[in-house]
């Protein structure tokens, strides 16, 4: 499975993210995409293989935490429906910026997950993702580092190699990012 998101949504994300007056939380929304690969060698021997790409194509910002969920995690499903009204179909996860923060999944973060999964019975979960965004100041220097990572649940929360797709000049650049757990 890979996350495929092009360049300028990915850095529209960044800004809207960046410009909040704090941590923010939000959701994404696409689709699922499947497709048959096949390896063919010079011995003409081949395989085919299936993969899975979740294509990020817009999002929902929401500018503070506990707007669609309480403070045990559970979502309430009427402000979900009114922040995403028909869009809900087009749902493929969730997204949670912080700031000052590791990088790393929170068990507040895996609860809601969790949670939303359960709200969201048409979405496998194997195909709902938790984008984690985190910004933490590099030492002796005014400058930023921002961090991110997709991640999927297979009973474990596990991350996703995400694919920034870039077009300049006709051809399609990717820069990719993933990491084990």
């Amino acid at each position: 499975m890979a996350v495929r998101i092009s360049g300028s949504l990915f850095s529209s994300l960044l800004f809207q993210l960046k410009g909040s007056s704090g941590d923010a939380e939000g959701f994404l929304l696409g689709g699922v995409r499947s497709h048959s690969v096949a390896d063919i060698t010079d011995s003409q021997a081949h395989s085919v293989r299936e993969e899975k790409n979740t294509c990020i194509q817009s999002f929902v910002c929401l500018d503070e935490k506990y707007s669609f969920y309480d403070n045990c995690g559970v979502p309430d499903m009427k402000k979900v429906v009114q922040l995403l009204g028909r869009k809900q179909e087009e749902l493929v996860g969730w997204l949670s910026f912080r700031r000052s923060s590791t990088h790393r999944v929170s068990f507040r973060e895996k609860t809601i997950h969790g949670k939303l999964m359960d709200k969201f019975e048409h979405i496998s979960a194997n195909d709902f993702l938790l984008a984690l965004v985190t910004e933490q100041p590099l030492q002796q220097t005014l400058a930023l580092s921002t961090e991110y990572s997709f991640y999927h649940t297979t009973g474990r929360h596990v991350c996703v190699c995400a694919c920034v797709c870039c077009v300049r000049d006709g051809l399609t650049l990717q820069v990719t990012q993933s990491h084990v757990l």
